[in-house]
């Protein structure tokens, strides 16, 4: 057993290309600065990895999946015979909602894509396979949650936000927005026990973002464990 980028696979030497997807991945959105970019302008930056040209094809793939050919490559990739050719897809698709979180929402509403990927999860025969896959569902649904939780929280829907931003900690304890988020809710919903705790591990989490929330109205109320009077 071994961790590569999170993930505990049990035939890691079957796995070279992970890292080397990671760096290209990441490289290419740094370039981006956020900017959707062409196929010709990815085609340029990945072209001098050492990766074969159906991984690089779906790291172009990646950056145009608002587009239907986009989406089309990967289907083709998740539906494709070879193991690695399906887990080395779902990989680009991990490193990529991490990197960009409006890949989520194109996912999500490709909903065959979203189903190769549950089906890949549930039943794929190989477990390396099924472990990456499981990962990048996990991620949507974590982005997902935090999303809905946050808009729920600008409604002043507390409890349906803590049952939302809850989710999204439960399947990223380490989401530390999430956890900002949920403190926002559990002061609006009075709970200033449940705000403390999330702020003790924000804190640890990110002092930054903690700072941010002491200094304001919401943080005031948590130290104070009440409203302020």
């Amino acid at each position: 057993m071994e961790e590569i980028s999170g993930l505990i696979l049990k035939e890691p030497s079957k796995w070279k290309s992970l890292r080397e997807i990671e760096r290209v991945v990441k490289a290419v959105i740094r370039e981006s600065s956020g900017r959707r970019l062409t196929q010709k302008s990815v085609d340029i930056l990945i072209k001098r990895s050492n990766l074969d040209d159906l991984v690089k094809g779906s790291i172009g793939a990646l950056f145009l999946l608002e587009a239907a050919d986009g989406r089309e490559h990967f289907r083709s990739v998740l539906k494709d015979k070879d193991h690695i050719t399906r887990g080395y897809g779902a990989y680009v698709l991990m490193v990529g909602l991490a990197e960009d979180l409006s890949i989520a929402e194109l996912l999500r509403e490709d909903s065959d894509i979203m189903q190769l990927l549950t089906e890949i999860a549930e039943k794929d025969p190989d477990s390396d396979v099924r472990e990456i896959t499981k990962s990048v569902l996990n991620v949507i649904s974590r982005l997902l949650h935090y999303e809905k939780g946050s808009e729920l929280v600008k409604q002043q829907k507390w409890q349906d936000a803590i049952t939302e931003l809850k989710e999204a900690v439960r399947l990223n304890p380490k989401h530390a927005k999430a956890h900002m988020a949920l403190c926002m809710a559990y002061v609006g919903a009075m709970d200033f026990e449940s705000a403390r705790r999330h702020f003790v591990i924000l804190k640890e989490l990110d002092p930054v973002l903690a700072k941010r929330l002491e200094d304001s109205v919401a943080g005031a109320m948590i130290l104070r464990g009440g409203p302020i009077v």
